[in-house]
């Protein structure tokens, strides 16, 4: 295995990764937006077991998430049904 350098837990690190998430970015995305200090996927599932205030933040940023992706489906819905032509 590669040796992989061990990312350090911070407030800051945490906050950025949860708000890009909450914008819609998928994990992956938003790991690579924060750069070289980001934790790689395993390590950040440490920081979720590790750190209850990361926890609390990753739930609500997950939750806003998955609220702007159900708000993005109504519209395209409402938009196919306002007009059936615009469907494909």
């Amino acid at each position: 295995m590669a040796n992989v350098r061990k990312a350090h837990y911070t407030v800051r690190i945490s906050t950025d990764i949860c708000t890009n998430i909450a914008l819609g970015m998928t994990l992956e995305e938003a790991l690579k937006e924060v750069g070289y200090l980001a934790p790689t996927i395993p390590q950040l599932w440490t920081w979720l077991d590790a750190h209850e205030d990361f926890r609390e933040k990753y739930d609500r940023a997950r939750q806003l998430q998955a609220d702007m992706l159900a708000d993005r489906t109504l519209k395209f819905v409402n938009e196919v049904l306002a007009d059936p032509k615009a469907a494909p």
